[in-house]
C-alpha cells in the first residue's frame, strides 16, 4: 500500500524488492478508461516583472476542448493573459472569476485535437511592485474535458505548479531526496548578499550557527550535500550590507589550482585588493 496525499500528486514509480519466500499467485489486468492530465510548471520572477507559467498536458488523446480553474492570488499581479502555444489550438481565453480564482479555456481548431504530452498555453503574467516574497501554490480545479467524438473524459488530474515572487526578503525551500540527502533552494535578489544559517533546536535561547555566504547571481542557488546527521535541522537567510567589505576564502583541493576569494562590498565602490605573505608587527 502506497499511503498519500491523491489530489496532484505526480506519477511515481516504486521499486518493490521481496524476498524468495514470495510468489505471484495470479496477474490480473484491468482499464481505468479514458483518462487525461496536466500540469502547471514552475519559475521564480522579482516582484514588478513580467514572466510565464506553462500549462502542459501530460497526458490525453482526442481532446478537443478544456475548461478549468486557476487558484492563484490575483491581487498580487498587475496582468494576467493566457496565450495558446500548441499549434493544435486556436482559441485561449483567460477571466478572473473571484480574488484568488482564474477561469482558463483552451479550443482547437476544427478537425484538430490535442494528443500525447505537449505545452498548450503559458499563462502570461506582471507582478505588481513592491509585493512580499511568497511561494505561490498554484493549483488545477473543475478540469472538464471534452473529445472529438462528442464524449466527456472524467478521470483527469491536475498537477499543481510554483509561482517564486522574489522580493526584499529572501526565501528558502529544503528539499529531501534519496537516503535522507537534504538540499536547500535560497531565492534572493541577484547580486545581493545573503548569509546563510541553521540550528538544530529552536528552544529559546535559539543558537544560529553561521553555515555560509552566499553573492547571489541568479534568482535562485541551490545548496546539495547539507549535513544529514542532525535528525532534524532549521535553516534561514538574511540580507546583509558589506560594509566595510568582507573577504571570503576558499582553499582549492590540495594540487588543484589556487584558491578562490570572494569579496563582498557596496554598490557602486571600488575596492583595491592587496595581500602580503607576512603579518609581522612591522606591517
Amino acid at each position: 500500500n502506497v499511503l498519500g496525499n491523491t489530489e496532484g500528486t505526480a506519477p511515481q514509480t516504486y521499486s518493490v524488492i521481496f524476498n524468495t519466500n514470495f510468489t505471484v499467485g495470479q496477474g490480473n489486468q484491468f482499464s481505468i478508461g479514458q483518462y487525461l492530465s496536466m500540469k502547471v510548471g514552475s519559475t521564480a520572477v522579482l516582484a514588478g516583472t513580467g514572466g510565464s507559467l506553462p500549462l502542459g498536458l501530460v497526458y490525453g488523446t482526442g481532446v478537443t476542448n478544456l475548461t478549468f480553474n486557476l487558484t492563484l492570488p490575483t491581487n498580487a499581479f498587475s496582468a494576467l493573459s493566457i496565450q495558446a502555444v500548441s499549434l493544435q489550438l486556436n482559441s485561449a481565453a483567460l477571466q478572473t472569476i473571484g480574488p484568488n480564482l482564474v477561469s482558463v479555456a483552451l479550443g482547437t481548431a476544427p478537425g484538430q485535437s490535442l494528443q500525447g504530452a505537449q505545452t498548450l498555453a503559458q499563462l502570461n503574467f506582471t507582478v505588481a511592485s513592491n509585493q512580499p516574497s511568497a511561494f505561490v501554490q498554484i493549483a488545477v480545479k473543475s478540469l472538464q474535458v471534452l473529445n472529438s467524438d462528442g464524449s466527456q473524459t472524467t478521470n483527469v488530474l491536475g498537477q499543481p505548479g510554483q509561482l517564486v515572487i522574489v522580493g526584499q526578503q529572501p526565501l528558502l525551500q529544503t528539499m529531501l531526496g534519496a537516503g535522507g540527502a537534504r538540499s536547500l533552494a535560497l531565492y534572493g535578489i541577484p547580486f545581493d548578499s545573503y548569509e546563510l544559517q541553521y540550528a538544530t533546536n529552536l528552544a529559546n535561547p535559539i543558537q544560529w550557527i553561521n553555515l555560509m555566504r552566499v553573492p547571489m547571481t541568479n534568482l535562485v542557488q541551490v545548496f546539495q550535500g547539507l549535513d544529514t546527521h542532525p535528525s532534524t535541522i532549521f535553516y534561514r537567510a538574511y540580507q546583509f550590507y558589506a560594509n566595510p567589505p568582507l573577504l571570503d576564502i576558499s582553499p582549492a583541493p590540495a594540487g588543484s589550482g589556487p584558491v578562490s576569494i570572494t569579496a563582498y562590498g557596496q554598490t557602486g565602490t571600488n575596492y583595491v585588493l592587496q595581500y602580503s605573505t607576512n603579518l609581522s608587527s612591522s606591517l
